[in-house]
């Protein structure tokens, strides 16, 4: 029996792996993949056991069969094709925790029936240098024990910080945690063209640019004090920063943000059926 299972191994599933791996031995870790000429190269990358078997279905079954803790790292469209391949392979009492977005843990149930510990976990690929934010929501099924849930926490807690929340709030935090390092990437992006357009070299700009940003969120979380105090404290009376405040304010970056993750929320309720 393998302590961890993956069914699916794209860039969230990876970052995860990545993150797990700074903890856990790789011989306690099987995954399967809808491409097997994929596996044969992240096992051989990372060392964790690939499934065997002739088609995805039979490898997910193999996972599934053969593990503690199984981790459906999936797009929500592909969730119900790959529940209904293994449902019948879980075993009695374990834990499955799923990554979709927008698939409910009710509907969870349903696909998977029987008497399985469900949670929700929405993570990020800051995951993968352990710099990761988790959110994770535990089902009431299933009777999780405090030991449970301290496993899914640590399994997470290798990839960065943890938050458990409501199922309700767990959709939010799967936007402002999720979706966003998307989002901050552009930020990067466009200060270093910045950088680039007064005659920084694109590598050197791209650096600055990314160590200004992790610097500010530092600020945050350290200081404790609201971003716009600290925004504040950077605009001299007359100088510099205020006049490039003055353009984001003109150009709307706040509301851009803030269209971005509303974005985010309405496709997450289309996929739950809401």
């Amino acid at each position: 029996m393998y302590r961890y299972g993956f069914i699916g191994m794209g860039n969230m599933g990876k970052a995860i792996l990545k993150g797990i791996l700074k903890e856990e031995k790789a011989e306690n870790i099987i995954f399967s993949s809808e491409k097997s000429e994929n596996m044969k190269e992240i096992s051989k990358k990372t060392g964790i056991k690939e499934a065997e078997g002739t088609d995805s279905a039979v490898r997910n079954r193999a996972v599934a069969s053969s593990s503690e803790i199984l981790v459906l790292a999936v797009k929500p469209q592909v969730l119900p094709k790959v529940c209904t391949e293994i449902k019948d392979f879980l075993t009695e009492g374990m834990t499955v925790v799923s990554l979709a977005a927008g698939v409910s843990l009710e509907r969870l149930a349903e696909l998977l029936g029987g008497d399985v510990k469900l949670a929700r976990v929405m993570p990020n690929t800051p995951a993968s240098i352990g710099e990761g934010m988790t959110a994770i929501c535990f089902g009431q099924n299933g009777n999780f024990s405090e030991e449970d849930k301290e496993s899914i926490r640590e399994m997470f807690r290798a990839c960065g910080e943890i938050a458990e929340v409501s199922e309700k709030q767990l959709d939010v935090i799967g936007v402002t945690a999720g979706s966003s390092p998307a989002f901050t990437y552009m930020y990067i992006d466009a200060l270093a063209d910045a950088g680039v357009k007064y005659g920084i070299k694109r590598e050197e700009a791209q650096k600055i640019a990314a160590k200004a940003v992790m610097g500010a969120a530092a600020m945050v979380l350290q200081t404790g004090e609201h971003p716009e105090i600290l925004k504040n404290k950077v605009c001299s009376p007359g100088g510099t920063t205020i006049e490039g405040v003055e353009a984001l304010y003109e150009w709307g970056l706040k509301n851009a943000v803030m269209k971005a993750c509303t974005a985010c929320m309405e496709k997450n309720m289309r996929l739950s059926g809401k």
